[in-house]
């Protein structure tokens, strides 16, 4: 995570005096003489601040004798005293003061977070599709937004945080033929393998980790919800989404429809209106997973199944959705 801005020129009172100040190379820095022992009271939230060894919270209010080096405040002096207060401080407001910016890649910028409402942050992580184990470039995300959420917990927030296992996908299907075992074996397998693997790197459990094929029925609804908007439809068995028909199409990922379009094509088999339309569900082929639907028995395709899943378990609006880069292009 990496460290907040800082709020520029705090108000600072120094034994009920307020006075004038400005933050500078990461401390507030005051023009006036200093006596050891004088005792500041911040009236506004700071962030991130270096502290001897030790990374603390300034929010409001916050009191404590100080040491004054060079004129400037420098906050070690009763140094366990202090320490003691600043803790107390942080108990007590769970550090919601601070401000925090995310990285947000539809606007590629920085942004202040305020979640949708307050205390409480819904978050979905696009979890592994379990044909193997998971390699460094699997664990990297996993890792990183697991260390996301730890944060915000930390903060005080209450994070329902949900990752997902893709246990339907064509890459599942193939292992199970090379092993001689089901599809349904195999996903249990590599879940339990990715468990290990997400212990041994102190990556917690999430709150729900939703798995494709026990969620079918919320996926297929989806698509009929789609179908009805005039988004997808239905082609001899198949349904596919109507990319044209959403106008931000390639807005997250910054591609270009124009150039989208000069590299698409129809596989063999295939029956869609455009190049650039991609399988919402799949009619089934000999020999492979499936399940009953309203356009015969099939399985899902892989764009929709975490539009889904997030759905179900947090609702139609989300704060953070999560999950590699190569993700954001049409994902």
């Amino acid at each position: 995570i990496r460290k907040p801005e800082w709020t520029v020129n705090p108000t600072v009172a120094i034994n009920g005096e307020t006075v004038q100040c400005e933050v500078k190379d990461g401390y507030i820095s005051i023009e006036r003489k200093w006596k050891k022992g004088d005792t500041i009271k911040v009236t506004l939230p700071m962030t991130l601040k270096q502290v001897s060894s030790r990374r603390w919270y300034n929010t409001v209010p916050l009191s404590m004798p100080i040491y004054l080096l060079s004129g400037s405040m420098d906050p070690v002096g009763d140094y366990g005293k202090g320490v003691k207060e600043v803790y107390k401080t942080l108990k007590k407001t769970g550090h919601k003061n601070v401000t925090m910016k995310i990285y947000n890649t539809l606007t590629r910028r920085k942004e202040e977070f305020v979640p949708i409402e307050e205390g409480k942050v819904k978050m979905y992580v696009c979890g592994p599709t379990v044909y193997n184990f998971i390699h460094i470039g699997n664990a990297r995300p996993f890792v990183v937004f697991d260390t996301m959420r730890k944060y915000l917990e930390y903060r005080g927030y209450k994070v329902k945080f949900v990752q997902n296992f893709t246990d339907v996908d064509d890459k599942i299907i193939n292992r199970a033929k090379e092993e001689g075992i089901s599809a349904g074996e195999v996903s249990e397998k590599y879940i339990e393998e990715y468990y290990k693997d997400a212990a041994a790197l102190n990556v917690k459990k999430a709150t729900v980790h939703p798995q494709v094929s026990k969620t079918i029925d919320d996926i297929i609804k989806f698509v009929e919800d789609l179908i009805e908007k005039g988004f997808a439809y239905e082609s001899e068995g198949d349904v596919y989404y109507r990319t044209r028909k959403f106008e931000g199409y390639g807005k997250l990922s910054g591609k270009n429809i124009e150039d989208l379009i000069a590299g698409a094509r129809i596989a063999v088999g295939e029956k869609k209106e455009d190049p650039l339309d991609f399988a919402l569900w799949k009619g089934s082929k000999p020999g492979e997973p499936y399940w009953e639907s309203p356009w015969g028995q099939g399985r899902p395709g892989w764009h929709i199944e975490c539009s889904a899943m997030a759905r179900r378990y947090l609702g139609e609006t989300i704060d953070i959705h999560s999950g590699g880069v190569d993700l954001c292009f049409p994902h």
